[in-house]
């Protein structure tokens, strides 16, 4: 199919996504001009695509030097936090650069639980990958590094990449697209209650003083990020661990890489 040229106004009717760039500033032009590009010149069946609104923390720097001589440190990194924080909330999809040669910072770990704690998809990007001297081991201790660090997040994709050379950046594009998807996706209510049902049975609820958890129903009430009520007899009986295993269990079957899942217990009233 023939590419066309998008004038903005059409832009406009295309219900838009936001991508936060939050970390290594060196990186913040390349991911510009690649959003500049794709919201001008894409496939016509790409439109769901295509709008992208591009929000970066780092942009506004300069209005944060602007106030160095009359705000104190500690208003100083107040206000770059509500900034932070406002680029987070406004974002579909937030990628996290961390510098492959400091690792992750104390700010990196920050900014992603501002974006965990909102729900976010989320990617971590490792830059400046070709400046690490590597062996055949060093992908993945690097990676259980991060991970370790950045553990209430296991969801996040994770990509080494080269704002410099190029390195996996057509890989990192791609990734934005699947966790895009991913964050927008719907589960049919009997789909779920399959897997609910093989789940209870490999392995039970957990159970206090004789009496046991039992999930009767669960369904999908929103997304951005995908939500599930899940109804159940005592909510005093939910242990955080049996969560995360039905967790796992969903994901096992639709992936949702890049993009938290929330659950909600509801209780009704037990059948016997």
């Amino acid at each position: 199919m023939e590419e066309k040229i998008i004038k903005e106004s059409e832009l406009a009717r295309i219900s838009p996504l936001t991508l936060a760039y939050l970390g290594d500033t060196v990186y913040e032009s390349y991911i510009r001009e690649y959003l500049i590009k794709r919201n001008i010149f894409l496939k016509i069946n790409d439109l769901h695509k295509s709008a992208i609104k591009y929000v970066s923390a780092h942009a506004q720097s300069k209005a944060i030097k602007g106030l160095e001589d009359i705000l104190t440190e500690e208003e100083i990194e107040k206000y770059s936090i509500i900034r932070t924080v406002t680029a987070v909330e406004r974002a579909d999809v937030v990628i996290i650069v961390i510098d492959a040669v400091e690792g992750v910072t104390e700010q990196d770990a920050k900014i992603a639980g501002i974006a965990h704690e909102n729900g976010k998809g989320i990617i971590i990007a490792v830059n400046k990958w070709d400046a690490i001297e590597k062996n055949d081991k060093t992908v993945y201790e690097y990676t259980n590094k991060v991970r370790d660090i950045l553990s209430f997040m296991p969801y996040a994709e994770m990509l080494f990449i080269s704002a410099e050379t190029g390195q996996r950046l057509p890989k990192l594009f791609d990734t934005i697209d699947a966790v895009i998807e991913n964050h927008a996706m719907r589960v049919g209510t009997g789909v779920l209650n399959e897997i609910l049902s093989e789940a209870v049975a490999m392995k039970q609820p957990p159970s206090d003083k004789g009496r046991r958890l039992r999930l009767y129903y669960i369904t999908q009430v929103s997304v951005k990020p995908p939500t599930f009520v899940i109804f159940i007899n005592d909510k005093e009986l939910t242990h955080f661990s049996y969560t995360r295993y039905i967790e796992n269990q969903i994901r096992e079957t639709f992936g949702f890489r890049g993009t938290p899942l929330r659950f909600i217990y509801r209780e009704r009233k037990d059948k016997g």
